[in-house]
């Protein structure tokens, strides 16, 4: 699915996608990690998209993966269900890059694609992540 928002570099968004299990996983990118395409349709929601998956109910214990100085709002998406990847190159060399987004943060009971609301079920389902399990952990590539 096309858009004609486009994203800006240096800005810190966040983008949805689902598993091939029909789990949720929210991306932030660090003002610098990819978004595909099909993912920017949600970027002119109203609210924006992360208050919008802030206003979800807390479904869940959340498992830090990754210590953070304030880990507040990827736990707060994990605790909503939604497994979060964090684009931790921002924060490294080139040398040191693993072109990936990295799981930090996991519930013990994932959020389902379609117990979204509708809205925000579009947004997710757009880019579905045919290959991929957000529960095996690790880190995840745009291309998947």
């Amino acid at each position: 699915m096309s858009s004609s928002v486009e994203y800006r570099d240096g800005i810190d968004c966040v983008w949805l996608a689902a598993d091939r299990l029909g789990n949720v996983g929210a991306f932030v990118t660090g003002g610098e990690g990819p978004i595909p395409s099909s993912a920017l349709h949600g970027a002119d929601l109203d609210p924006p998209l992360e208050e919008a998956l802030a206003s979800l109910p807390k479904i869940a214990a959340a498992r830090q993966l990754v210590e953070y100085k304030n880990p507040s709002s990827f736990v707060a998406m994990a605790e909503r269900g939604i497994y979060t990847f964090d684009w931790r190159d921002v924060h490294r060399s080139n040398a040191e890059s693993t072109g990936r987004y990295e799981l930090v943060c996991a519930p013990y009971t994932p959020l389902k694609v379609e117990a979204l609301p509708r809205e925000l079920n579009a947004i997710a389902v757009a880019t579905s992540m045919a290959s991929v399990a957000f529960h095996e952990g690790g880190s995840v590539g745009v291309a998947e």
